[in-house]
């Protein structure tokens, strides 16, 4: 899908930052599983196991680790895992900062309008399975929860019932959460959009039916009746 800025300058920022972005993901990806040194590490627990078995043909680094004593395995593991530690943090902390930026862009970027519906999040109902039977309607009410930030543009939203057939004909349900946008740009900024406030967002729940502490388990007890809303989506009204 297109990610071409168009017109407003302040898509064409978000889409650069975006890139930088996507490049500082993947080089995470590549210090956790691909950098030269999981490369050096392997070679030295190959060359260490010969040394230590005079007479045995090692050749791969899973003949290495099984002929190493333990303790020499996991000295080497730590001693590029040490190397390897700095590197990996400062590669967490790049792609981090990007983020926020993005975020603190996102509110000002200007969302636009397309001609049909894109997929804005994918939401399982076996990732509320603690609820019990009611796991579809809390997986149904997050996905209309994501595109509470889509309503506030506006543009057009539904949410979609998939259901599926996965391994051993087990029959699962996701609901699509779509937003009708131009393209993947829009797709980015809205889920980076500052969403309602914490009290809209706990109404909107008792009003959609859910409890919001199944979302947001440390939501505080009593936090309801101190901002005035009751258990039904409405505002308590004062005793007469």
């Amino acid at each position: 899908m297109s990610r071409s800025p168009v017109g407003d300058p302040r898509r064409y920022d978000f889409a650069r930052l975006l890139a930088r972005y996507e490049r500082a993901r993947a080089y995470v990806r590549t210090v956790l599983n691909d950098h030269p040194l999981h490369a050096r590490f392997r070679e030295a627990v190959v060359d260490r196991a010969r040394r230590e078995n005079l007479g045995r043909r090692i050749d791969t680094f899973d003949q290495a680790r099984k002929r190493l004593p333990i303790h020499a395995l996991q000295e080497l593991r730590d001693h590029y895992n040490a190397l390897l530690r700095p590197i990996g943090e400062a590669a967490e902390k790049a792609r981090d900062d990007l983020q926020r930026r993005l975020i603190d862009l996102a509110d000002d970027v200007p969302v636009l309008p397309g001609p049909e519906f894109l997929e804005l999040e994918r939401v399982s109902g076996s990732a509320y399975m603690s609820v019990g039977l009611g796991c579809e309607r809390y997986a149904e009410a997050r996905a209309e929860q994501a595109l509470d930030v889509a309503r506030m543009v506006p543009v057009a939203v539904s949410v979609l019932r998939d259901e599926r057939t996965g391994a051993g004909g087990y029959r699962f349900v996701e609901f699509v959460a779509r937003a009708q946008v131009r393209d993947d740009l829009d797709l980015q900024v809205l889920r980076r959009r500052s969403g309602p406030t914490l009290r809209e967002w706990v109404r909107m729940c008792w009003k959609r039916g859910v409890n919001p502490r199944v979302y947001q388990p440390f939501l505080a007890a009593g936090y309801e009746e101190r901002v005035g809303l009751d258990y039904f989506g409405g505002e308590r009204r004062a005793a007469p």
